[in-house]
Protein backbone atom coordinates (compact mmCIF):
# COMPACT_ATOMS: atom_id res chain seq x y z
CA UNK A 1 0.00 0.00 0.00
CA UNK A 2 3.13 2.24 0.83
CA UNK A 3 5.00 1.79 -2.17
CA UNK A 4 1.49 2.29 -4.16
CA UNK A 5 1.15 5.66 -2.22
CA UNK A 6 4.99 6.96 -3.04
CA UNK A 7 4.07 5.99 -6.89
CA UNK A 8 0.97 8.25 -6.88
CA UNK A 9 2.94 11.11 -5.32
CA UNK A 10 5.82 10.69 -7.58
CA UNK A 11 3.45 10.61 -10.51
CA UNK A 12 1.61 14.04 -9.15
CA UNK A 13 4.61 15.69 -9.06
CA UNK A 14 5.60 14.88 -12.58
CA UNK A 15 2.25 16.20 -13.67
CA UNK A 16 2.76 19.20 -11.83
CA UNK A 17 6.57 19.71 -13.02
CA UNK A 18 5.87 18.95 -16.66
CA UNK A 19 2.00 21.52 -16.05
CA UNK A 20 4.62 24.26 -14.98
CA UNK A 21 6.99 23.68 -17.34
CA UNK A 22 4.55 23.97 -19.98
CA UNK A 23 3.26 26.78 -18.70
CA UNK A 24 6.68 28.55 -18.30
CA UNK A 25 8.18 27.19 -21.65
CA UNK A 26 9.97 30.38 -22.16
CA UNK A 27 11.29 30.58 -19.17
CA UNK A 28 12.56 27.17 -17.97
CA UNK A 29 14.46 27.28 -22.00
CA UNK A 30 16.48 30.07 -20.73
CA UNK A 31 17.20 29.05 -17.84
CA UNK A 32 18.23 25.58 -19.39
CA UNK A 33 20.40 27.56 -21.73
CA UNK A 34 22.44 29.71 -19.06
CA UNK A 35 22.80 26.43 -17.57
CA UNK A 36 24.18 24.46 -20.41
CA UNK A 37 26.54 27.42 -21.18
CA UNK A 38 27.29 27.75 -17.89
CA UNK A 39 28.80 23.77 -17.92
CA UNK A 40 29.77 23.91 -21.43
CA UNK A 41 31.45 27.41 -21.77
CA UNK A 42 31.95 29.10 -18.77
CA UNK A 43 33.72 31.80 -20.16
CA UNK A 44 31.25 32.46 -22.48
CA UNK A 45 28.74 32.34 -19.90
CA UNK A 46 30.11 34.85 -17.48
CA UNK A 47 30.90 37.42 -20.70
CA UNK A 48 27.48 37.17 -21.81
CA UNK A 49 26.15 37.80 -17.72
CA UNK A 50 28.13 40.90 -17.53
CA UNK A 51 27.18 42.31 -20.74
CA UNK A 52 23.81 41.83 -19.78
CA UNK A 53 24.29 43.66 -16.56
CA UNK A 54 25.74 46.23 -18.35
CA UNK A 55 22.73 46.51 -20.14
CA UNK A 56 20.30 46.43 -17.06
CA UNK A 57 22.22 49.18 -16.36
CA UNK A 58 22.18 51.09 -19.36
CA UNK A 59 18.71 50.36 -20.67
CA UNK A 60 17.15 53.10 -18.10
CA UNK A 61 19.12 55.73 -19.48
CA UNK A 62 18.81 54.56 -23.30
CA UNK A 63 14.74 54.75 -22.50
CA UNK A 64 15.09 58.32 -20.65
CA UNK A 65 17.45 59.82 -23.71
CA UNK A 66 14.57 58.10 -26.26
CA UNK A 67 11.88 60.33 -24.35
CA UNK A 68 13.95 62.78 -24.82
CA UNK A 69 15.45 62.89 -28.15
CA UNK A 70 12.90 60.56 -29.55
CA UNK A 71 15.67 58.26 -31.96
CA UNK A 72 16.56 55.02 -30.39
CA UNK A 73 20.05 54.74 -32.01
CA UNK A 74 20.87 57.95 -31.04
CA UNK A 75 19.83 57.64 -27.54
CA UNK A 76 21.63 53.89 -27.76
CA UNK A 77 24.82 55.91 -28.83
CA UNK A 78 24.41 58.14 -26.18
CA UNK A 79 23.74 55.40 -23.77
CA UNK A 80 27.57 53.97 -24.86
CA UNK A 81 29.51 57.36 -24.93
CA UNK A 82 28.10 57.72 -21.68
CA UNK A 83 29.49 54.17 -20.46
CA UNK A 84 32.46 54.59 -22.21
CA UNK A 85 33.29 57.98 -20.71
CA UNK A 86 33.30 56.49 -17.46
CA UNK A 87 34.93 53.50 -17.68
CA UNK A 88 38.05 55.46 -19.32
CA UNK A 89 37.86 57.76 -16.21
CA UNK A 90 38.07 54.78 -13.78
CA UNK A 91 41.08 53.33 -15.95
CA UNK A 92 42.71 56.81 -15.96
CA UNK A 93 42.37 56.38 -12.31
CA UNK A 94 43.68 52.64 -11.46
CA UNK A 95 45.50 51.95 -14.51
CA UNK A 96 48.99 54.23 -13.69
CA UNK A 97 48.32 53.36 -10.00
CA UNK A 98 48.66 49.82 -10.81
CA UNK A 99 51.24 49.83 -13.56
CA UNK A 100 53.58 51.69 -10.92
CA UNK A 101 53.21 49.24 -8.21
CA UNK A 102 53.67 46.53 -10.68
CA UNK A 103 57.18 48.28 -11.45
CA UNK A 104 58.06 49.10 -8.34
CA UNK A 105 57.89 45.32 -7.66
CA UNK A 106 59.85 44.15 -10.16
CA UNK A 107 62.52 47.20 -9.49
CA UNK A 108 62.70 46.06 -6.24
CA UNK A 109 62.39 42.43 -6.40
CA UNK A 110 66.55 42.43 -7.22
CA UNK A 111 67.12 44.57 -4.10
CA UNK A 112 64.99 42.03 -2.01
CA UNK A 113 67.04 39.16 -3.72
CA UNK A 114 70.05 40.23 -2.93
CA UNK A 115 68.99 41.53 0.84
CA UNK A 116 67.48 38.24 1.25
CA UNK A 117 70.86 36.67 0.21
CA UNK A 118 73.07 38.76 1.84
CA UNK A 119 71.32 38.41 5.34
CA UNK A 120 71.25 34.48 4.17
CA UNK A 121 74.99 34.37 4.10
CA UNK A 122 75.43 36.73 7.52
CA UNK A 123 73.09 34.15 9.22
CA UNK A 124 74.91 31.27 7.82
CA UNK A 125 78.26 32.92 9.64
CA UNK A 126 77.04 33.64 12.99
CA UNK A 127 75.64 29.97 12.73
CA UNK A 128 78.64 28.59 11.90
CA UNK A 129 80.44 30.63 15.39
CA UNK A 130 77.45 29.30 17.33
CA UNK A 131 77.33 26.02 15.66
CA UNK A 132 81.18 25.35 16.53
CA UNK A 133 79.98 25.49 20.35
CA UNK A 134 76.99 22.75 20.15
CA UNK A 135 78.10 18.75 20.23
CA UNK A 136 78.25 16.59 16.65
CA UNK A 137 74.57 15.42 16.97
CA UNK A 138 73.13 18.77 17.81
CA UNK A 139 74.78 20.16 14.76
CA UNK A 140 73.69 17.88 12.19
CA UNK A 141 69.89 17.79 13.56
CA UNK A 142 69.96 21.40 13.09
CA UNK A 143 71.91 21.55 9.86
CA UNK A 144 69.31 19.29 8.59
CA UNK A 145 66.22 21.38 9.96
CA UNK A 146 68.19 24.26 8.18
CA UNK A 147 68.10 22.77 4.85
CA UNK A 148 64.77 21.84 4.91
CA UNK A 149 63.69 25.25 6.00
CA UNK A 150 65.85 27.04 3.07
CA UNK A 151 64.40 24.54 0.54
CA UNK A 152 61.04 25.43 1.70
CA UNK A 153 61.39 29.12 2.05
CA UNK A 154 62.81 29.20 -1.69
CA UNK A 155 59.87 27.34 -2.87
CA UNK A 156 57.99 29.78 -1.54
CA UNK A 157 59.63 33.17 -2.88
CA UNK A 158 59.26 30.92 -6.53
CA UNK A 159 55.89 30.46 -5.70
CA UNK A 160 55.19 33.99 -4.82
CA UNK A 161 56.59 34.77 -8.07
CA UNK A 162 54.53 32.72 -9.89
CA UNK A 163 51.21 33.94 -8.29
CA UNK A 164 52.21 37.02 -9.78
CA UNK A 165 52.61 35.94 -13.38
CA UNK A 166 49.27 34.28 -12.86
CA UNK A 167 47.50 37.16 -11.67
CA UNK A 168 48.82 39.15 -14.42
CA UNK A 169 47.70 36.46 -16.95
CA UNK A 170 44.08 36.46 -15.32
CA UNK A 171 43.82 40.37 -15.70
CA UNK A 172 44.76 39.97 -19.20
CA UNK A 173 42.11 37.47 -19.68
CA UNK A 174 39.03 39.14 -17.87
CA UNK A 175 40.17 42.79 -19.64
CA UNK A 176 39.94 40.85 -22.52
CA UNK A 177 36.50 39.08 -21.77
CA UNK A 178 35.52 42.31 -20.79
CA UNK A 179 35.77 44.04 -24.09
CA UNK A 180 34.07 40.93 -25.61
CA UNK A 181 31.39 42.17 -23.00
CA UNK A 182 31.09 45.26 -24.07
CA UNK A 183 31.21 44.64 -28.04
CA UNK A 184 28.23 42.50 -26.82
CA UNK A 185 26.60 45.05 -24.81
CA UNK A 186 26.79 47.48 -27.60
CA UNK A 187 25.14 44.66 -30.13
CA UNK A 188 22.46 44.32 -27.33
CA UNK A 189 21.95 48.40 -27.39
CA UNK A 190 21.44 48.72 -30.68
Amino acid sequence: MAVNNQKIFILAWLQRLLGFIAAHKYWVALAALCLAVRVLAPTTFWVSAVAFFLYLLMYPFMEYLYTKIHSRRLAAFLSIVLLTAMLIFVIALFVPALIMQTLELLKNSQNINAQISTLTIELQNKFQQFQELLPAQVQSSIHENISQYLVLWSNSILSFFKDIVNSLSRTITSVLQFLVAYVLLIYMLF
